[in-house]
């Protein structure tokens, strides 16, 4: 997504699977932008992209703690399946 030249929203896809399943890798804004509509924007660029291919749905991932994209999918009809443990340590 340009904004004067500028990149200011990224989205990258995948698929469909032999299933039908589409996946959106990636959606990623300018922070700057935040509050802008920019993620409603990708997100529906990416579910006509992905339609185009012949998925009949996608899937995405999202970290637990990104309240603003969870509200985002949840606005468009997504629903949480799963909660991922990330585990970590300091070397």
């Amino acid at each position: 997504l340009l904004e004067h030249g500028k990149v200011v929203g990224v989205i990258r896809t995948g698929g469909p699977d032999r299933h039908g399943v589409g996946t959106v890798q990636m959606i990623a804004r300018d922070p700057a932008a935040r509050g802008r509509g920019l993620g409603e924007i990708l997100l529906s660029e990416a579910e006509r992209i992905l339609a185009e291919a012949g998925s009949t749905c996608f899937e995405l991932e999202v970290f637990a703690e990104n309240e603003s994209a969870l509200a985002l999918y949840e606005r468009h009809g997504f629903e949480r399946t799963s909660v991922e443990t990330t585990w970590s340590r300091s070397l």
